[in-house]
């Protein structure tokens, strides 16, 4: 009989994404044959995922997890290839469980969250045991957490649990946090947020890389139909801050409504409860988009 090598096992279980258990069994009755082995391991369904994870992931959900004072919440973006799986409630209760075992550990920015040990398993193990279960590529996407010690971390996901969106509010006063109007503002901002799709707070948030790049487009526009040299910069000017009404929350009009801006809505909310309140970071995750907001605090 062929020695089984702890290479030799961990080469089969990176070619096949079968536990180390599983292979080093497959490689003992295959007599250490490596092809032979992972053919062993296709015919037992176990090795099926090895050919799933270079499929394409279009699908998903958004794991979602706000802890009950509202003081802080976590969103997990889980990608799989079918909607068919996408809206299973084993599926569903993966990606909120994992949401609120994340927000739990408090991972670092910089963490490999595969690598992470969630009730005695790495996440690995569980991304592999879910696609064997499903037949399906999984994913493990980004991730973001919130946390405040005087306001509100605000959440809403969408009906098709494809996008979700997280948003961070202070306030000056600690018992503003429990005011229903403070609540019910946030509780609306969540949805503005996710429906107009801001990228940044404010525009002094946004790269001034990209902003510059604006600037150079629409003083190009003005150029080309024909305005004066020396209007063009004036022109550029307010051509920029149609684009900053349009993708800064706080310049935009409220859900979209062509009335008042968000800031507006903001200070009044503020001035209804008597208190200083700030939009300090959001974040807008939607599967298979890029993601969008300020994410300073996403590993606190």
């Amino acid at each position: 009989m062929a020695t089984i090598s702890a290479a030799l096992v961990k080469q089969l279980r990176d070619a096949t994404d079968a536990s180390m258990g599983e292979c080093k069994k497959a490689l003992t009755e295959c007599d250490g044959d490596l092809k032979k082995a992972a053919e062993y391991l296709q015919i037992k369904g176990i090795a099926k995922a090895a050919k799933r994870g270079a499929r394409k992931t279009s699908e998903g959900y958004i794991g979602m997890y706000r802890a009950e004072d509202g003081k802080g919440a976590a969103l997990i973006e889980v990608s799989c290839e079918t909607d068919f799986v996408a809206r299973t409630d084993n599926f569903r209760s993966f990606c909120n469980d994992l949401a609120r075992d994340l927000y739990a550990i408090n991972p670092a920015a910089d963490a490999n969250l595969l690598d992470l040990v969630i009730n005695g398993e790495k996440l690995e193990v569980k991304r592999g045991n879910l696609s064997a279960s499903t037949g399906e590529n999984i994913r493990i996407g980004r991730f973001v957490r919130y946390t405040t010690d005087a306001g509100l971390v605000s959440t809403y996901r969408h009906h098709d649990g494809k996008g979700a969106v997280a948003v961070k509010v202070s306030c000056g006063k600690a018992e503003s946090a429990a005011n229903d109007t403070f609540k019910d503002f946030c509780s609306e901002l969540v949805l503005h947020i996710f429906a107009c799709n801001p990228i940044a707070v404010s525009k002094d948030n946004i790269d001034a890389s990209l902003v510059a790049d604006q600037r150079n487009v629409a003083k190009q526009k003005a150029a080309e139909s024909g305005k004066p040299e020396a209007m063009l910069d004036r022109i550029a000017e307010g051509m920029l801050n149609k684009w900053f009404a349009e993708v800064a929350l706080l310049n935009q009009m409220w859900q979209g409504d062509g009335k008042e801006s968000a800031e507006l809505k903001l200070n009044q909310c503020a001035k209804a409860i008597n208190d200083k309140l700030s939009i300090d970071c959001f974040s807008r995750i939607v599967i298979g988009e890029g993601v969008v907001g300020e994410e300073e605090e996403a590993a606190e």
